[in-house]
């Protein structure tokens, strides 16, 4: 008997403040005329990816996951996050300037989003959603 398994994780950033901060900043009258109307990336609800799945096997497992990085300030967030959900939007920046500027804006705008804790550092919330599907013959 054979046996196979798919497991994917995907990162669902369209609910968290980081990426609402880079949306509503790339709309911005300032940045607006250098990228889409929509976000840049492109995801879906769980119940999608499960329609894939089960065209595949019955068996499936499904669930998300939120994971709480500690961070040091703010600024650790944009410097994680500019190399992961910002960088399509940094990309189409020209130069340096304008990518320090937006993220600039990027920060200002998460600091009223994520609350400073007792040791002076700051947690932030990365959803993740998790799907395995097995398939035997």
């Amino acid at each position: 008997m054979k046996y196979g398994v798919l497991a994917i994780q995907i990162p669902e950033v369209s609910s968290m403040a980081i990426q609402r901060a880079v949306e509503e900043t790339a709309m911005n009258v300032k940045w607006s005329h250098r990228f889409n109307k929509s976000s840049e990336f492109n995801y879906d609800k769980m119940d999608y990816y499960y329609s894939i799945c089960v065209e595949l096997s019955k068996e499936i497992n499904l669930w998300e996951t939120d994971y709480y990085h500690i961070m040091d300030n703010h600024q650790n967030i944009i410097d994680w996050y500019k190399s992961t959900g910002m960088k399509p939007y940094l990309e189409k920046l020209e130069c340096e300037e304008d990518r320090l500027s937006f993220e600039k804006e990027v920060l200002e705008r998460i600091m009223k989003s994520y609350r400073i804790q007792l040791d002076r550092r700051v947690l932030f919330p990365f959803k993740r959603l998790f799907f395995i599907v097995y398939k035997s013959n």
